[in-house]
């Protein structure tokens, strides 16, 4: 199976979302409970759709170093007011389309609780789906 998740230079990801620059970025760390749940069906969803995720793990020392953090949330404040912010949680996703449109996605799904429990089939379906809406968004890879 191939691989999907991309990493760059954090600043210039962090960039990109700024300038509202197409694409899909999941910020998240590796030991991250929810990110452990929501990895593999994001990788499956960017499989089926051939799409790239531009990953930041905000445990890299450059995410303290550059201030990446601050960063987000300010651009966090320019969002719609319906669009989730991370308000500092992942794991967090921002898909931005060629129009420059943003989709936020903020944990799995309401009421899961990894440290209790994995996702159900449905909790798993309805992100699969909820993940589809979002990447579909993004021109596929060439």
């Amino acid at each position: 199976k191939e691989h999907h998740f991309v990493s760059e230079a954090l600043p210039d990801m962090v960039s990109n979302i700024e300038n509202k620059v197409e694409g899909i970025y999941y910020l998240g760390f590796a030991t991250c409970p929810w990110c452990i749940e929501l990895t593999p069906v994001m990788e499956d969803v960017a499989s089926e759709l051939n799409v790239s995720i531009h990953y930041l793990n905000v445990r890299d020392d450059a995410w303290k170093t550059n201030k990446l953090a601050d960063r987000i949330m300010a651009f966090e404040e320019t969002l719609p007011a319906s669009a989730t912010k991370s308000e500092g949680y992942v794991p967090y996703l921002i898909v931005i389309d060629k129009d420059g449109n943003i989709k936020t996605h903020l944990g799995t799904v309401d009421g899961h609780e990894p440290s209790k429990a994995k996702m159900t089939e449905d909790q798993v379906n309805f992100l699969t789906i909820r993940l589809k809406e979002m990447f579909k968004t993004v021109t596929p890879n060439a």
